[in-house]
C-alpha cells in the first residue's frame, strides 16, 4: 500500500494517541524523543516535557521560568523554541504575552500552540476563544472535549455535539480509558442540556450496567449515572475495593454535598482522589487562610483572572483591601494588563477562596412585599434535577406573589440572578445547582449572609422542596398567610433575562 508519509505525520500530530502507540510512530519514523516535547509541555505536563527536551525544557519543569525563557530565545526561534518561550512567560505571569506567541504559532498552523491555547484560554474563562480554537483540531480528543466544556459553560449545548461526535462515532482515537470516561461525562452533561433524558438514561444504563466496564472509568461513569437520576444503583456499582471504586463514591458524595462521606472516601482512593481534593474542601469550607493570604504584601502585584462574572466577587474585594497591588482582568471580555506588565503572581479568582475570608455582603432588611420566583431556576439539568411542577405549585400557594423581584421582600432565584443581584444584600432563597461543591459547601453564607440555599437532596431529591422554600421566605420575612398577589392577581411570574457571556 501506497501513501504519503508527510500527510500521516502532520495528521498523527492533530489527534491524541497514547504515549506507548507515540513512542512507536516517532520510533518507526526516525524521531528523537524530543520531539514529543512540545505535545507533552502543550498538555501541561511540563515533567514528562523536561524529561523528554531537556535543556530550557527541563529548566521549566524544575521551576526556573527565568532560565526557560532565556533559552527558549537563545534558540533558532524555531515554533519549538517559540512554544517554550510562551510556557515560560506565561509561568512567569505574563500572560497576554505568551498568548500573544501563542496566537502567532497558531497562525502556522503549528498543532502544540492549539493545544496550549486552548488548555490556557479555557482555564482562564475565555469560552469563546476556546471554541474557536478547538475546532481547528476536531480530531485530537483532549481538544475537542475542552472545546465542548466550553461550549457547555456558553449554554452552548449544539456545539458541544460538534466536538462530541467524531469522538463518540469512533472518527477521531481515544488514547486511553480515562479520555474515554471524560467524553462520556461531558457527553452527559450535553445531553441533560439539551433534555434529551431518554437518550441519557439509554446511555448512562449501557455503560453503567456493561459487564466488561473498565475500572478507570468508574469514577466518571458515576457521574454519567448521577445525572441520568441513578445514583444510587452507581453507588452499589462501586461497591469493589479498589482504589477506582472508592474515586466512583468519592464522586458521588460530592455530588451530594456530604462532606463526611466525601472524607472518608478520599482516604480510600487515595492517589486518585486528587482532582476530587478541592471539591472536598469546598463542602468543608476547610482553607488554611493563613498560609495562603502570605502573598498579599505591600509591594506585591497580582493579577487576578476572572473565571465566573459574579461567583467570586467578595473574595475579589478582600483581595483589594489587602496591601497588596491588585489588578483584576477578564480574557473573555477583552479586559486585560499591557502586555509589558509582568506581575509577582497570577491567580484565578476562584483561587482567592483558598486565601483569603471573604469581604461580606451585609444583609439588608426586606424592602418590598410578597415573594418573587424566578422563572430561570439555571443550572438544573439532568433526570430529576430540576423542579417538579407541583413543587413549583405548592410554594406559589404557600406565599404572597410579587411579579417584580425589585418590589419583593424575598426573592427566589437560581444562581445567575442571585449572584447578580448579591451585591444589594437583599433576602434572597437560591436554588443550587444540583452537585456543585460552591453551593453545597460553607462559602455561600460567609460571603453573603441574606441568602439561603435550598438544595437538592441526594435521597429525596426536590420532595417538598416548595414547602420548606415557604417556610424559609416567612423566616426571613414578614409575608402574611393569603396567597393573594400584591401587585396584581396574576399567577405568573416575570421572567427575568440573565445576562451571560453570550450577551
Amino acid at each position: 500500500m501506497t501513501f504519503d508519509r508527510v500527510l500521516a505525520r502532520g495528521a498523527l500530530t492533530r489527534q491524541a494517541a497514547p504515549v506507548g502507540a507515540r513512542l512507536l510512530y516517532d520510533a518507526w519514523l526516525g524521531m528523537p524523543p524530543s520531539e514529543r516535547a512540545p505535545l507533552a509541555l502543550a498538555s501541561g505536563d511540563a515533567i514528562t516535557a523536561g524529561a523528554l527536551g531537556g535543556g530550557g525544557w527541563q529548566l521549566l519543569a524544575n521551576g526556573d521560568r527565568i532560565g526557560a525563557l532565556q533559552a527558549a530565545r537563545e534558540g533558532e526561534r524555531v515554533p519549538i523554541d517559540r512554544l517554550l518561550e510562551a510556557e515560560a512567560m506565561m509561568a512567569s505571569g505574563a500572560v497576554v504575552a505568551g498568548l500573544g506567541i501563542l496566537e502567532s504559532l497558531l497562525e502556522g498552523a503549528f498543532p502544540p500552540a492549539a493545544i496550549s491555547l486552548v488548555r490556557h484560554r479555557n482555564a482562564l474563562g475565555d469560552y469563546r476563544r476556546t471554541v474557536q480554537v478547538a475546532a481547528t483540531m476536531p480530531l485530537h480528543a483532549s481538544v475537542a472535549l475542552t472545546g465542548a466544556r466550553a461550549a457547555l459553560a456558553l449554554k452552548r449545548p449544539t456545539d458541544a455535539f460538534q466536538f462530541l461526535e467524531p469522538i463518540l462515532h469512533g472518527v477521531a482515537p481515544i488514547p486511553d480509558a480515562a479520555t474515554a470516561g471524560a467524553t462520556a461525562m461531558v457527553t452527559a452533561s450535553a445531553l441533560a442540556q439539551t433534555g434529551r433524558h431518554d437518550r441519557l438514561k439509554t446511555f448512562a444504563h449501557l455503560l453503567l450496567d456493561a459487564p466488561d466496564l473498565n475500572e478507570e472509568m468508574l469514577p466518571a461513569v458515576a457521574r454519567v449515572a448521577w445525572t441520568a437520576g441513578r445514583a444510587s444503583d452507581a453507588w452499589q456499582r462501586c461497591d469493589g475495593k479498589s482504589a477506582f471504586a472508592a474515586a466512583a463514591r468519592l464522586e458521588l458524595a460530592v455530588l451530594a454535598g456530604d462532606a463526611s462521606a466525601a472524607s472518608r472516601m478520599m482516604q480510600q482512593a487515595r492517589t486518585l482522589a486528587a482532582p476530587a481534593e478541592l471539591a472536598v474542601r469546598l463542602l468543608e469550607g476547610n482553607f488554611d487562610l493563613d498560609e495562603g493570604g502570605k502573598i498579599f504584601n505591600e509591594g506585591v502585584l497580582i493579577h487576578v483572572w476572572r473565571t465566573h462574572p459574579h461567583r467570586w466577587q467578595p473574595w475579589i474585594n478582600a483581595a483589594m483591601e489587602t496591601p497588596a497591588t491588585i489588578g483584576v482582568f477578564d480574557l473573555g471580555r477583552d479586559n486585560l494588563p499591557p502586555a509589558t506588565q509582568v506581575p509577582h503572581a497570577v491567580l484565578d479568582d476562584g483561587s482567592l477562596a483558598e486565601m483569603l475570608a471573604p469581604k461580606m455582603v451585609p444583609a439588608r432588611p426586606p424592602q418590598g412585599e410578597g415573594v418573587w420566583i424566578d422563572d430561570d431556576l439555571g443550572g438544573l439539568n439532568g433526570v430529576g434535577h430540576r423542579w417538579p411542577d407541583e413543587e413549583l405549585a405548592a410554594l406559589r400557594a404557600a406565599v404572597p406573589h410579587q411579579p417584580r423581584p425589585e418590589r419583593s421582600a424575598v426573592r427566589v432565584a437560581g444562581e445567575d440572578f442571585a449572584l447578580r443581584t448579591a451585591p444589594a444584600g437583599a433576602p434572597t432563597i437560591v436554588v443550587a445547582p444540583p452537585g456543585d461543591p460552591f453551593w453545597n459547601g460553607q462559602l455561600p453564607g460567609r460571603a453573603w449572609p441574606a441568602m439561603r440555599i435550598v438544595r437538592f437532596d441526594a435521597r429525596r431529591g426536590w420532595k417538598d422542596v416548595g414547602q420548606r422554600v415557604a417556610d424559609l421566605a416567612h423566616e426571613l420575612a414578614p409575608l402574611g398567610d393569603a396567597p393573594a398577589a400584591v401587585v396584581n392577581a396574576s399567577s405568573t411570574t416575570l421572567r427575568q433575562s440573565t445576562p451571560t457571556r453570550d450577551e
